[in-house]
């Protein structure tokens, strides 16, 4: 596979080793297809019924292994299919396997927010895309901020939680409807509450190099994600305290047996903390200030704004790269003038996609499945400007088609 990779990259797959399409995807992304049974079924299907035929449908997303599943099964489905990659992430060997496939990609893996801005006004100036399915809102909120012309969008399919709460800031100004899965209960259940959590806790042992017992470990947010992260830190022997405004999940929380506290108590004591919330700077300069010498600040949201980073950048004296791929070092001036040393990781953006392989293939299989049929519903259905919930018959579908993965039944 290493050697299958080179040639990937070097770009020589169909003159030296006259591989289709199919054979590439056979052999490079194997594994990942086959945890993924549900979007493989989804894709049989839409190979036979061409759902998507004649329509563009522009797709903004983290370049991954099953992200590209999940382009090969629009494709399959008769889409003419537009890529932007999101910023900060991405696979080099996706883009390369992609791109030498024939698929429109504009930009690049890990590009930056600028470079993403560019593409997307790049793309949509050349394609007439009709369907849209965003991972954070980007083409939505670019489309209204630059005042385009939308009159050829059927609508869009959001697939993250900050995304959606970006929507419903954006509701009055929305020029067509917008289907949220990041709000879906099938996917709350099946990948935020579940596997995200393991791969967030997995890349920040990883990444540091640490282990999470006896550690003090504060989550911001105990939504589906937060609680996940808490209840897995606990069973890593981890002290978890958490910080949440919402009085249902402070309840959550203290009868799931946690210890709630203020942000400005926690993060003086804590030795690792993680945002969860979608919400931009819910960790400000001035808690920054507070924290603990030595604590490490990771992100879990959708998005790289949780922990203001950027203010951190402008208060540190110092900031250094660490021995540790992807964390940094900052020092500043804490709230009485002493010296103390802040750990980020990735640079705030969310650890599990930013340095890791992101959600679990086998669960967000579950999602991308959603994704696609919310875009096949936009096609067959005609439904008016504005937020939408993803219709429940799509969930129970794809539900039944995970059992009948696992071969349970009912």
């Amino acid at each position: 596979l290493d050697n299958f990779r080179q040639w990937i990259r070097a770009k020589k797959i169909k003159e030296d080793l006259g591989l289709t399409e199919q054979d590439i995807w056979d052999e490079t992304f194997d594994l990942t297809v086959d945890s993924m049974p549900v979007l493989k079924k989804l894709t049989e299907e839409y190979e036979a019924t061409k759902p998507f035929e004649g329509k563009t449908m522009l797709v903004n997303t983290h370049l991954k292994e099953n992200t590209a599943v999940l382009c090969y099964a629009l494709k399959s489905g008769g889409a003419d299919l537009v890529i932007v990659p999101v910023p900060y992430s991405g696979d080099e060997v996706v883009y390369d396997v992609l791109v030498e496939n024939d698929y429109k990609i504009y930009g690049k893996a890990r590009m930056s927010y600028d470079e993403m801005e560019d593409a997307i006004d790049e793309s949509l100036s050349e394609a007439e895309a009709e369907i849209i399915l965003e991972d954070g809102l980007w083409i939505t909120r670019h489309i209204i901020e630059q005042n385009l012309n939308s009159a050829g969008i059927i609508g869009s399919v959001e697939q993250t939680k900050a995304g959606v709460n970006l929507a419903f800031e954006l509701s009055e100004k929305l020029k067509y409807p917008v289907i949220t899965v990041g709000n879906a209960e099938l996917k709350e259940l099946a990948e935020s509450s579940l596997a995200t959590p393991e791969a967030v806790v997995k890349m920040i042992i990883q990444a540091a190099n640490w282990s999470l017992a006896g550690k003090i470990l504060t989550i911001v947010g105990y939504g589906p994600v937060g609680s996940g992260i808490a209840k897995i830190a606990r069973s890593h022997s981890a002290r978890v305290y958490i910080v949440e405004k919402d009085i249902m999940r402070v309840l959550k929380a203290i009868l799931d047996g946690f210890d709630v506290r203020e942000l400005s108590t926690a993060i003086r004591i804590s030795d690792i903390l993680v945002t969860a919330t979608g919400r931009k700077n819910v960790v400000s300069v001035d808690e920054l200030k507070i924290a603990k010498d030595g604590i490490l600040l990771v992100n879990a949201g959708s998005k790289d704004y949780e922990i203001d980073v950027k203010g951190l950048r402008a208060l540190a004296e110092t900031e250094k790269i660490t021995s540790r791929e992807g964390l940094k070092k900052y020092f500043i001036k804490g709230e009485e003038g002493e010296g103390k040393m802040l750990v980020v990781a990735a640079d705030g953006f969310p650890i599990n996609l930013a340095l890791g392989e992101g959600t679990p293939s086998d669960a967000i299989d579950i999602t991308l499945s959603l994704m696609a049929e919310a875009a096949r519903y936009l096609v067959e259905h005609k439904i008016p400007t504005g937020i939408h919930d993803l219709p429940r018959e799509i969930q129970e579908k794809t539900a039944q088609m995970k059992l009948e993965s696992l071969r349970y039944s009912l």
